[in-house]
């Protein structure tokens, strides 16, 4: 679709002369085609993961892997499009976002694009530096891309999406129960409720023209108990499928005799089994919450593992406490469900604070959409 240019060549075609200010190793070019917000459906409207809905103008990305292109690191580069039927077909708006390393640095867009056939085209994109409160650039390749800000003539907010996705969470819009809700938004609500194939599968997301979309996985006794199956409560029937796996990762705490049984430790650092990729407390059983206040995040010092401290206002244990969590990890792709495993925390019948604190019982495992 394009090439970078690296000679003083001129043909015919569109020359894109992206320069900033600061240095770059790569440049992806978001070219889009005007979406029609006229018909049915959801007009102007597209979604964030970071700001949920929004309205603005809406082009539809047309996508070739070209599109992002490796250069060596410097502040600027120039890319030609030959005048092929292909590059005809780009659309009348492109944005290009400068990134350096993984991680955008600049951002310029453009207007009334064109490749023309007879005639030399040299457009140049100036970057303006990289403003997360203002710029978006989600999902996986093609993704998409959003930009607020004033413009002359222009609409204050607009975006890069696919015309059948614009949350561009790779769900189509036909098998999405929201086209306007990215699954990684915490700015609205999908509207999840169980879908399962069992005995293949259970989880929740949503289902759409007798086709399910999972956004998380879950333990099969969710879906496959009868105790579990009839209950209509959400987190009545994730709480079944928790306690009705009794296999599950246990941490074995000890306390101690002389502080009023006291945990000797309140932070203990275990591997579910998968990199511990933003976890989050799905269901928790009951007095966990309201005791330890539990809080869940990766370890700092142990790569790969999840870190679970206790803040309080307890850190007593008795004899026959034994609590539960459900937990939730982001799946290793930015698309996917989220899948969950089980944690448990008893005490360790030792009375004594000597050395570690707690062991970490292996067990369980992680439940996956497969």
């Amino acid at each position: 679709m394009l090439a970078c240019l690296c000679a003083c060549e001129t043909r015919f075609g569109a020359y894109l002369v992206v320069k900033g200010d600061t240095d770059f190793d790569q440049v992806e070019l978001y070219f889009g085609k005007p979406i029609d917000s006229s018909g049915p459906g959801s007009g102007n409207a597209f979604a964030t993961p970071m700001r949920g809905q929004q309205s603005g103008t809406i082009f539809d990305r047309t996508f070739d892997a070209t599109d992002l292109g490796t250069i060596e690191s410097a502040n600027h580069t120039t890319f030609y499009l030959p005048p092929d039927e292909k590059n005809q077909l780009l659309g009348s708006y492109v944005v290009a976002v400068a990134i350096a390393g993984d991680s955008p640095v600049g951002i310029a867009e453009l207007f009334d694009f064109t490749v023309p056939t007879d005639v030399v085209h040299e457009y140049h994109l100036d970057l303006t530096a990289w403003n997360p409160t203002t710029m978006e650039r989600w999902g996986q390749q093609p993704g998409c891309v959003a930009w607020k800000k004033p413009r002359d003539g222009h609409d204050p907010v607009v975006a890069v999406v696919h015309s059948d996705d614009r949350d561009c969470d790779a769900l189509a819009s036909n098998v999405d129960c929201s086209d306007l809700c990215s699954q990684q938004s915490p700015a609205c609500a999908t509207g999840l409720t169980f879908c399962n194939s069992s005995p293949t599968f259970c989880a929740l997301g949503c289902s759409v023209n007798n086709m399910c979309a999972a956004t998380m996985c879950l333990p099969d006794a969710a879906c496959t108990t009868p105790e579990c199956v009839g209950l209509t409560n959400l987190d009545e029937r994730l709480a079944c499928g928790r306690d009705k796996t009794p296999l599950h990762l246990e941490l074995l705490v000890d306390r101690s005799a002389v502080a009023n049984n006291a945990l000797c430790e309140v932070a203990f650092s275990f591997s579910p089994g998968v990199p511990c990729n933003q976890p989050l407390f799905v269901n928790l059983s009951a007095g966990f919450a309201t005791k330890f206040n539990p809080k869940i995040s990766p370890s700092t010092s142990a790569p790969g593992e999840c870190l679970l401290e206790l803040t309080g206002p307890s850190n007593t244990i008795a004899v026959d406490d034994d609590y539960h969590a459900l937990v939730s990890l982001a799946p290793s792709t930015t698309v996917g469900a989220r899948v969950t495993f089980i944690v448990g925390l008893k005490w360790s019948q030792r009375d004594i604070c000597d050395v570690g604190g707690y062991q970490t019982m292996p067990g369980g495992r992680v439940f996956t959409c497969n």
